[in-house]
């Protein structure tokens, strides 16, 4: 049927066949009605609405007229043929005629017209009354037309007047409506979907009804995340999708993006899931560059059966994300903006100025001084009494790490004293802007939409911008072939403090640690820092400076341009049939530069009379020069292009005969990827102001230059099967068949084939005859192969380095083959099964339940472990490695009417995943710390027994311990502590195993790779044993719970995990005494003979090979955080219809608001993650697997934000 003048006849409610003034003009012989109907079109402006299979019963037409009225043309045409029309306005209304001539029949024109069809219109809102866009409406029993909602929800469609109207949109329940000759139907109520069984999802390579899929999968739609104020889509989803652990780790830098991982780790390789965006294969990058505004819906598939068909990159799951398109209907613009402003969310508390100078005085005066022993156990410090005033009256000692009585009393008079990180401190600004247009006709449709986001850190060097444009355009060319076009183009900047890492935990920890005794700056001149063993000398740079760009900048650049263009035809040939080309074509470009610029510091005037040195005014010393930071600058700059195209052709059929449905797809894929890179740096400048290599030194020694490129290649075909009969038993069957260039041509392809079933048992008639409050009930399971090519390429050649020399008359540069080739190299594979069960009951609940069981294997690791020690160079992976993993997901939801101005709903998931080492090349690795058996996030070190309170010298070389807990060991050698020089127990000195540290456990004897019995020693892997069983959280769960009240709704959003622990980082050499600055939780509960001999923390300035890695660190690890908290307001029609707009919405968001459960206390125990080597091998001997303490990261923001939603 063609619809190309719907959108002229919105509003129009009357029909009328008279009025015609063209003259029309027409030669034609035996010609088909279609034709025809195009010439009257082209000559007078009017066309014509018709369903295709009508025509197909229409006699051809001669007709021969000159200058003829409208009317007659039509009579001439529709003389003798099985069909009627009408005019509407400026369209001609063509359809069958009845089989029995109306009973009332009164007049010719009735007869020829026939039943009418009208202009029918109406609204459509939610049980709230709020209106409902992209509301699809359709005429029962026709394959085509139809129209959707426009922002206000209102619509408008050509039906008859004993039509029934389908109205249908994902999330809410289907309605029919009989038209019954209305042209005003008023408001219709959608009800929100319990079940949503007739939603459509997306899956790999096309779409599916919830109700038909058979895979394990979960998704979220754009308008869930458009109100969540995050940088990037990664952090808007975290505890929204089950079987998914989004953990921000790295802390709340601007920018920063959480990790991602669907269900257990099954690899020591890349663990990242694909992304593909619009059908297309994109990175992590990519998909954090959106921004929720532009966001369809997101669907994650977690199994084999729904991920199979990517083939060699699916084996850790599949992120799918469909961006917006354009609607039938008019144009809609709309508007979506907010600000809001951040602080941290826990920070870790730090020591007072008072604490500080206490525990510098008792840490000097008790550990840098000697002690004795005697028979009756250890003594206090020598001199204890006579220590006043930094002086000791017997011996004329003098330490220059005392706070004087006179300095004690100069500073109490200060109270806090300064705190450099809160003069560095600033309101950071989020703000985002996002506008948009779409609308279209029947024939095309068209989306616009264009984003503007800016983060601003807590400190000035710190920032994050990006912007984002993208068109998605849709045309029906032809009969049956639809192409489109999108383009998207996004930039991104982040800027940093020059030479920190992405966590800033560089500037962040100087601002933090830095002492209290004066400020950062006097005059608009910065004193200089004073570090360890420097004596207060004040030579060291300024991180207030630093954090507001003094020194420098460091900045990101990310710039993406895309174009996707598709050409679909449905075949006229056979019903169901479709063929769609697809083209992709994507370049990036980033520039990275960092700056580093010279800038002075000043010393303080120092009051003469203190022995120490440490009471200062606030004046600057101008006796002293000031000292340059940063030398004469410096600049390095990085610059890398890629640029890929991905290319599709596929065939697909879908069709219905009587109770069987019947679905195939077969996919041509073709992929190539080109990198090259550039970078250079200089050492020292000659013009600071001009911040460019060429202004730098012209000495080539301090000038480097380098560079670099790689290429990659797929090749795939992929097909799927899906079959189901009456909508009750449920097939679907996969494969794709890989080729990837990271392999030798032998071992190039892999094929990943798949399958899945399902039963809908409450589709049987025996479950509805004596089941009535389970609605839905479906038993499914899948089994399926998925690779895992995220290795180094091109480990099947021997690789080439330049390094070194020879002497050939000349010293020349020398090119040695640095890595053996590993020809037999091939893809990882992973062996998935799922199990899964789906239920929908009393009418508002629903259930989802998945287990899984993983088989991953051939996975690369490398051989170093086998390599003899004079071998020179290295060998290529090997796929030697085995993990089996397995867990379960659960995602529960409710929705319920309460009446008509109140509904609640909620969705809570939880999930459970684990792993574990079945073979790797574990090489000089002792059994009792080996991971075959077990999962490899762990961590080993030694067992603690509290702290040493008194040492006893027996007189023969040996010593009795006790330690706080009561216990006592006894005979123990003086060398007890093995791992550490100066660490005897008859040393006297501030790193001697003493009163005050932590007590490590002897708990065997490592031999032959062996735990034996103890040997009266601490001796390295030997006493260490695994102290925290799992780094990474098993168990992750998210609950969002809403509430509708009239115009007025309320999200909570819940986040957690469990199951996992860290240590609790310390900071135990407290900055070397008075220059620095701890954490008030440490300093003011750490042990002192004199003080706080009850103290539960060891003793300062104090280290130990076996306290650093000790279980007295370890701590739970798991949170509960309250997420997110939004309020909104929907303006009423009313109000609205007086200011011209059709929809708007007010909300106030608060996200990462606070930390219900926190056993870490101190600090963000999200922050405290794992490195990003995952790899068991590199954790060495000692057994540890890489972590990452969250109390030297920038702790995580809590932002408050109000915003706007506006359409037009």
């Amino acid at each position: 049927m063609k619809l190309t003048a719907f959108i002229l006849l919105i509003g129009c409610l009357t029909a009328s066949a008279r009025g015609f003034s063209q003259a029309i003009t027409l030669k034609e012989k035996d010609s088909p009605l279609a034709k025809i109907f195009r010439e009257i079109e082209k000559q007078t402006g009017y066309q014509f609405l018709y369903f295709d299979n009508d025509l197909r019963e229409a006699k051809k037409v001669s007709i021969a007229v000159n200058n003829t009225s409208m009317p007659e043309v039509l009579r001439q045409c529709f003389r003798d043929q099985p069909l009627s029309y009408e005019i509407v306005d400026k369209t001609v209304v063509v359809k069958k005629k009845q089989t029995e001539e109306p009973k009332n029949s009164l007049t010719a024109e009735a007869q020829i017209t026939g039943p009418q069809e009208i202009m029918v219109s109406g609204k459509i809102t939610d049980e709230a009354g709020t209106p409902l866009e992209g509301v699809s409406i359709t005429v029962k029993g026709r394959n085509k037309g139809g129209g959707a909602t426009a922002a206000n929800g209102s619509f408008s469609i050509v039906a008859g007047e004993n039509d029934v109207l389908e109205i249908s949109m994902i999330g809410f329940e289907k309605q029919e409506i009989k038209v019954n000759n209305r042209a005003q139907l008023g408001t219709i109520v959608l009800k929100h979907a319990v079940t949503g069984l007739d939603d459509v999802v997306v899956v790999g390579y096309g779409t599916a009804k919830r109700s038909h899929l058979t895979g394990s999968y979960t998704n979220v739609s754009g308008r869930e995340i458009q109100s969540v104020p995050a940088s990037n889509l990664t952090n808007a989803l975290a505890g929204r999708l089950s079987g998914v652990t989004i953990r921000q780790t790295s802390g709340g830098v601007p920018g920063n993006s959480s990790g991602m991982n669907i269900r257990a780790i099954g690899t020591w390789n890349s663990a990242a899931p694909l992304y593909v965006i619009d059908g297309v294969v994109r990175d992590s990058r990519a998909f954090d560059m959106l921004v929720p505004t532009e966001v369809e819906s997101i669907s994650v598939l977690k199994d084999a059966a729904a991920a199979s068909v990517y083939g060699s990159r699916a084996a850790n799951g599949v992120v799918l994300v469909t961006t917006k398109k354009g609607k039938n209907g008019k144009p809609v613009v709309s508007y979506s903006g907010s600000v809001g402003i951040g602080s941290f969310t826990v920070e870790p508390k730090r020591e007072s100025l008072q604490t500080r100078i206490k525990i510098a005085n008792i840490a000097r005066r008790e550990f840098y001084n000697p002690w004795i022993f005697n028979s009756e156990g250890y003594k206090e410090p020598l001199n204890k009494t006579n220590y006043t005033n930094g002086v000791d009256a017997s011996d004329g000692y003098i330490s220059v790490d005392v706070f004087t009585d006179e300095a004690v009393a100069y500073y109490s008079k200060m109270g806090d004293g300064y705190d450099w990180l809160q003069d560095a401190r600033r309101v950071p600004v989020t703000q985002t802007h996002s506008i948009d247009i779409s609308g279209g006709s029947d024939k095309t449709t068209y989306y616009v939409g264009g984003n503007y986001y800016d983060e601003g850190g807590m400190f000035n060097a710190l920032g994050y911008n990006k912007y984002s444009l993208r068109s998605n355009v849709e045309t029906k060319i032809a009969k049956g072939l639809i192409a489109s076009l999108a383009l998207n183009t996004n930039k991104s900047k982040t800027k940093r403090n020059p030479g920190d890492n992405s966590r800033a935990s560089g500037l962040y920890n100087d601002l933090k640690n830095t002492q209290r005794l004066y400020p950062a700056q006097v005059d608009g001149k910065w004193i200089g820092r004073s570090l360890n063993g420097d004596g207060f000398q004040q030579n060291d740079p300024n991180p207030v400076a630093a954090a507001n760009g003094v020194n420098g900048f460091m900045n990101e650049f990310y710039t993406n341009v895309e174009f996707t263009t598709a050409l679909e035809y449905k075949l006229p040939f056979v019903n169901g049939l479709s063929t769609k080309a697809t083209f992709n074509k994507y370049d990036r470009n980033y520039f990275y530069k960092q700056v580093t610029v010279p800038y002075q510091t000043y010393k303080l005037v120092r009051d003469p009379n203190d022995v120490n040195g440490f009471i200062m005014g606030n004046e600057i010393d101008e006796t002293q020069a000031p000292r340059i930071q940063g030398n004469k600058g410096s600049i390095s700059e990085s610059r890398y292009s890629s640029n890929s195209y991905q290319f599709n052709f596929s065939l697909n059929y879908n069709n219905v005969f009587g109770k069987h449905e019947i679905g195939a797809m077969l996919n041509y894929e073709q992929y190539e990827y080109h990198y090259e890179d550039l970078g250079g740096s200089i050492s020292e400048m000659q013009v600071n102001t001009l911040p460019y290599i060429n202004f730098g030194t012209v000495d080539q020694t301090k000038r480097s230059l380098w560079g670099g490129g790689s290429e990659d290649a797929r090749l795939s075909y992929i097909g799927r099967v899906n079959y189901g009969y009456d909508s009750r038993y449920l097939l679907e069957l996969s494969f794709r068949r890989d080729a990837s260039v990271k392999f030798a041509p032998q071992h190039r392809w892999g094929f990943f084939p798949a399958a899945s079933a399902g039963w809908r048992v409450s589709e049987e008639q025996f479950w509805k005859n004596n089941v009535g409050f389970i609605d839905n009930f479906k038993i499914r399971g899948s089994v399926g192969l998925t690779g895992n090519d995220a290795v180094g390429a091109y480990q099947w050649l021997e690789r080439a380095s330049i390094g070194g020399s020879y002497y050939i008359g000349n010293v020349v540069p020398m090119a040695d083959i640095s890595t053996e080739a590993n020809p037999l190299i091939t893809w990882e594979k992973s062996l998935n099964y799922n199990y899964g069960v789906d239920l929908g009951f009393l009418n508002s609940f629903t259930l989802k339940f998945d287990g899984y069981f993983r088989h991953t294997y051939d996975i690369l690791g490398p051989q170093t472990g086998n390599l003899p020690d004079v071998f020179g160079g290295q060998l290529s992976d090997a796929n030697y490695g085995v993990v089996n993993s397995h867990g379960f997901d659960i995602e529960l939801g409710y929705t319920k009417n309460i009446n008509k101005n109140l509904s609640l709903w909620a969705k809570g998931n939880f999930g459970f995943a684990d792993n574990k080492l079945v073979d790797w090349a574990e090489t000089g690795i002792p059994e009792h710390l080996s991971r075959i058996g077990k999962n490899w996030d762990r961590a080993s070190g030694f067992i603690s027994d509290g702290l040493i309170t008194s040492i006893h010298d027996n007189g023969n070389g040996t010593y009795d311990i006790t330690t706080n807990t009561g216990n006592v060991y006894k005979n123990l050698p003086n060398n007890y502590d093995q791992g550490w020089a100066n660490r005897n127990l008859s040393d006297g000195n501030h790193n001697a195993y003493g009163p005050g540290v932590i007590f490590s456990k002897d708990i065997g004897n490592l031999k032959d790779g062996k735990l034996g019995e103890p040997n009266g020693i601490l001796q390295g892997d030997g006493d260490r044993t695994w102290i925290i069983d799992r780094l990474i959280p098993p168990y992750t769960y998210g609950l969002q719970l809403g509430a509708n009240w009239k115009n007025i709704s309320l999200d909570v959003m819940l986040q957690g995990t469990a199951g996992n622990q860290n240590f609790l980082h310390s900071n135990n050499n407290l900055e070397s005494g008075a220059r620095g600055s701890s954490y008030e939780w440490y300093t003011a509960n750490a042990y002192s003979y004199l003080e706080t001999p009850d103290g539960i923390y060891p003793r300062m300035n104090n280290t130990s090979s076996s306290a650093a890695s000790s279980d007295f660190w370890v701590r739970d690890a798991s949170f509960l955080r309250l997420k997110n908290v939004t309020i909104s307001y929907d303006i009423s029609k009313k109000t609205l219809e007086k200011i011209g707009l059709s929809q708007a919405r007010i909300y106030l968001t608060g996200n990462n608001l606070a930390l219900l459960w926190n056993p870490m206390k101190y600090y963000d125990p999200e922050t405290t993650g794992t490195a990003g080597d995952s790899n068991p091998i590199s954790s060495g001997s000692s057994g540890n697997y890489q972590y990452l303490s969250g109390i030297t990261t920038y702790p995580m923001v809590r932002t408050v934000t109000f915003g706007v939603n506006l359409s037009f």
